[in-house]
């Protein structure tokens, strides 16, 4: 659902509410009444910009506005103040230094009401209240970095899965992706171990992210209800999140209710938060690989030198532990978060108070839209930010490295930020050096053998999510004995 959506869903219920309505025509005697809002585009009468508002590409239109308007930017329409952030100072000190005040969600009946999505339970979508500072605890308790290094055998064995999938029949390279990040998900989260390919509960669980609150629902987990309860008394609980929280929840002899309900709805968040944030960056990361051969050739010389013995006649597959012996993966994984940011225009906060910000006003209820888009493509911040450059975030020479587009909005910012941020990074760098260390990539070739042309995929969307659109290419294996390393581990 792409944030023009969202926002004409508030209008919607801003235009028909006649209190608003009446507000709006009532003299400001706020304490900013005096104060200017930030520059935008001009409004109209009543309507305000409803007009002006992207429908499609909303980060590029914001990133235009940005080269006319600044950083920080007002709009409106009928009545409902918007605030789109370019600037990463701008959106650090509104949505982290000031997070008390800037981190709401504004209302969306389509999300939010019972009769339509109904679905206040999910964790990015809630209300910044008691509730919410509830889950954010259980989300740091289950999700922070020393807590998910009980899952790393899980994540390095699917990885090794996946690179049989590939080496049995490359054409699958974008279906076994998703395959694999799907195994991780449910894995770490319900203990599931997935069947090796056409898993219905992969399957299900994929349509949930865009489905509607029933099918999103956890109501979809393998054996429902709660089957970890039985799993648990016949000592047959796989590690993971939920048997974690279970354990903890069901020392006493009354669970309470609302703690397993919690615990139930973390569990379908975190499936639906980590797919896309880990598939698309290792899709388009090969998508660049295949374009400039220069980048694959790094990358496996870097893997070479830290996996296969002086001769070469040894060669293991990497782990956890060898991440820090490579800078250009690690590069290359952070690359992919920030060229083409998975969720361009974060999810938008609201403003729960009136606000003063550089001699502007800030309306109570503005709706906040941080444009990481536009962050993550300042050129004052990185050159040539529309390349595909990995090399940008290493240390070479009189070269300073980049920032790192973990703290420049890929992850969001504030109380809002993801908390699971160091798991895609995680997942996405040790798929990377896997995939690099046993194959080649390469264009496809036509009927005459010339190489298809693949710039067409490097064209971001325009949803509300980014998705690398879908590209063929060729892959082998590197030699006969990473071959063997990857048939030598085990299903």
């Amino acid at each position: 659902m792409s944030t023009s959506v969202l926002i004409q869903f508030s209008l919607f219920a801003a235009l028909t509410s006649i209190i608003l309505l009446i507000n709006s025509l009532r003299k400001d005697k706020s304490k900013y009444a005096h104060l200017p809002f930030p520059p935008g585009p001009k409004p109209l009468p009543i309507i305000g910009n409803a007009l002006d508002l992207p429908q499609e590409r909303e980060y590029a239109t914001y990133h235009e506005w940005s080269k006319l308007y600044g950083d920080v930017i007002h709009a409106q329409a009928f009545g409902q103040h918007i605030l789109i952030i370019n600037s990463v100072d701008a959106a650090r000190e509104l949505l982290d230094k000031r997070s008390g005040i800037h981190s709401d969600r504004p209302h969306v009946p389509m999300v939010h009401d019972p009769a339509l999505m109904h679905m206040d339970w999910s964790f990015p979508m809630m209300r910044y209240d008691a509730r919410w500072k509830r889950h954010r605890r259980l989300f740091v308790q289950h999700l922070n970095p020393v807590a998910m290094e009980a899952y790393s055998d899980k994540i390095l064995a699917t990885a090794h899965g996946f690179l049989r999938n590939v080496l049995a029949d490359p054409t699958t390279f974008h279906r076994s992706l998703k395959h694999a990040i799907g195994s991780i998900l449910l894995g770490v989260v319900y203990g599931y171990e997935v069947l090796p390919e056409n898993d219905p509960f992969v399957k299900l669980a994929e349509d949930t992210v865009t489905l509607t609150t029933d099918a999103i629902s956890p109501a979809w987990v393998p054996g429902n209800k709660f089957k970890p309860y039985a799993a648990k008394d016949q000592g047959k609980a796989v590690p993971s999140v939920v048997s974690k929280g279970l354990a903890e929840i069901t020392q006493t002899d009354t669970p309470d209710p609302e703690k397993l309900d919690d615990l139930m709805k973390l569990g379908a968040v975190m499936y639906a938060a980590g797919a896309d944030t880990t598939i698309t960056p290792v899709q388009f990361a090969i998508l660049n690989a295949i374009l400039n051969p220069e980048i694959q050739r790094r990358a496996q010389a870097e893997l070479n030198s830290v996996l296969a013995s002086p001769d070469s006649r040894a060669f293991r597959l990497p782990t956890f532990e060898d991440m820090s012996a490579l800078p250009y993966i690690t590069a290359l994984m952070k690359e992919s978060l920030r060229w083409v940011p998975v969720q361009p225009i974060s999810l938008p906060h609201a403003s729960l108070e009136e606000d003063e910000f550089r001699g502007w006003r800030i309306p109570k209820g503005s709706i906040i839209l941080p444009n990481a888009w536009t962050m993550l493509h300042n050129e004052a911040m990185y050159k040539d930010p529309f390349v595909f450059r990995p090399e940008r975030f290493l240390r070479h020479g009189d070269h300073q490295p980049e920032p790192d587009p973990s703290g420049m909005g890929v992850f969001g910012f504030g109380r809002r930020a993801c908390p699971g941020d160091h798991i895609a990074e995680k997942v996405i760098g040790i798929e990377l050096a896997s995939l690099f260390a046993v194959f080649n990539f390469a264009p496809p070739k036509d009927n005459d053998g010339n190489d298809i042309d693949l710039t067409y995929a490097t064209i971001p969307g325009s949803e509300f999510i980014l998705h690398t659109p879908h590209y063929p290419c060729s892959i082998t294996v590197r030699s006969k004995i990473a071959e063997e390393r990857i048939l030598g581990t085990t299903e």
